[in-house]
């Protein structure tokens, strides 16, 4: 648009409409935001410490990335509950708050106060698992640890056992059938 053009209605309104759907940083991208930087710090020793660490760093990412808005409406605050479940950790807690949250106590999903209260009694069941999972060396065993090494299948795990026929009751080794 050069300078000499008076500016129209029209013509701000097709700007805007351009600019809006250039903007990388509306709301399509919060749930992408929250689930790069919303993580439980397993390091706090209290249960009770960590769910309100949990809380103020969502506070800071909504504040950070002006997202204050976002979690006013009814959709907001069951986005607001959903973020926060999927950033309970252990990962038994998360999985036993997402069945009360959707099963038990459906309520919740609109309230982020209930919710929060709710995380506060169920917290301390997890302790053990909590222990578990910061103690050196047991981060996920590798998959050759489970039986799954690479190049392995089926096949060759039964190919030097003997097995029965269960037709005519003779013995033969796998590889063999």
């Amino acid at each position: 648009m050069a300078f000499n053009e008076q500016l129209t209605d029209e013509l701000l309104l097709s700007f805007l409409k351009e600019y809006v759907k250039k903007d990388k940083t509306s709301h399509a991208r919060v749930h992408v935001i929250f689930k790069e930087e919303l993580k439980m710090d397993m390091n706090i020793k209290s249960p009770y410490a960590r769910l309100d660490a949990l809380v103020c760093l969502m506070d800071d990412i909504t504040r950070r990335h002006n997202l204050q808005d976002v979690f006013n409406s009814d959709a907001g605050k069951k986005n607001w509950v959903r973020f926060m479940l999927n950033a309970l950790q252990p990962y038994r807690l998360r999985q036993h708050m997402r069945t009360i949250v959707e099963i038990t106590r459906p309520e919740l999903q609109n309230n982020p106060e209930l919710f929060f209260e709710e995380a506060g009694r169920q917290i301390p069941m997890f302790e053990s698992d909590v222990a578990m999972q910061n103690r050196p060396g047991s981060h996920k065993r590798k998959s050759s640890e489970m039986g799954h090494a690479k190049g392995s299948n089926s096949a060759t795990k039964f190919s030097k056992q003997e097995i029965t026929c269960f037709k005519c009751r003779q013995s033969a080794r796998a590889s063999d059938v």
